[in-house]
């Protein structure tokens, strides 16, 4: 089962300097860095049923790998 959580980062206009961009990606991956697993809520995975669809071999081919 992977897990998920969403939060906005900001917001970034073409006009605006790059600095700003990368500021707010940095301080987003230092939030994300910071999660735990109780900020994790929704859950997303293989569905029960998945073995009617796949193979066990096509399933092991189209997970991500784990870290």
């Amino acid at each position: 089962m992977r897990r998920q959580h969403v939060e906005e980062v900001g917001e970034f206009f073409r006009n605006e300097p790059l600095e700003k961009l990368e500021k707010m990606l940095r301080e987003a991956v230092k939030r994300v860095d910071a999660w735990t697993e109780a900020n994790l809520d929704e859950e997303s995975g293989p569905y029960p049923d998945w073995h009617q669809y796949q193979t066990r071999e096509e399933f092991g081919r189209t997970r991500l790998p784990k870290r």
